[in-house]
């Protein structure tokens, strides 16, 4: 499912997040922030800050190695 998210995150966002990590749940951020901006969102919920361009990611599907910063493929890149 999705769950939509406030810029800047309100106060319990985090709390928020770490429930779904307790439940199983893994979460994915997918920002229409400029890449600096997302990291700083994701660090703030501490979410990691690994983060990729869309561009990156579409070449990496289209099988560029480079792209893939070392993963065997986009499905690992992205979990």
């Amino acid at each position: 499912g999705l769950l939509p998210l406030f810029d800047p995150p309100r106060h319990d966002t985090a709390a928020t997040i770490e429930k779904c990590h307790e439940q199983g749940i893994e979460v994915k951020m997918i920002t229409g922030d400029h890449l600096l901006i997302g990291k700083e969102t994701a660090k703030m919920l501490k979410m990691g800050t690994e983060m990729y361009q869309s561009e990156t990611l579409i070449q990496a599907k289209a099988g560029n190695k480079e792209a893939l910063h070392g993963y065997e493929s986009l499905l690992d890149m992205c979990e």
